[in-house]
């Protein structure tokens, strides 16, 4: 079932480790050594019957968005304040806030009550 196979998946991508920031720094030596127009993003899509959902940060370049820093949102539905807070707070501890020109998102931040 497609729920048999995602667990499988899950439980093969468990036995690696993969530090997100050092990732990001990867990725990030491959874009210009300027300041970057950021998008965040959230991404949804079925795989079965099982709901898979992304909040994405990216660097806008030649017309797409290259992904830096991406978390799986273990949930229905979009973000949240702190979700969207922890993701650019990673991106400013690896690259600095000097290297953010503009954020670009689908929608206002909803600032906690």
């Amino acid at each position: 079932s497609d729920r048999t196979n995602y667990r499988r998946l899950n439980k093969f991508f468990e036995q690696f480790s993969f530090d997100k920031k050092v990732r990001a720094r990867l990725l990030g030596s491959f874009l210009p050594d300027e300041s970057w127009i950021l998008t965040m993003d959230r991404t949804n899509w079925k795989f079965g019957k099982v709901n898979i959902n992304y909040l994405v940060l990216g660097v806008a370049y030649k017309g797409m968005a290259i992904p830096l820093f991406w978390y799986l949102l273990d949930k229905k539905g979009n973000s949240n304040y702190h979700e969207r807070s922890k993701i650019i707070e990673d991106f400013i501890e690896v690259f600095g806030l000097k290297k953010i020109e503009v954020l670009v998102a689908d929608r206002a931040p909803q600032l906690p009550r």
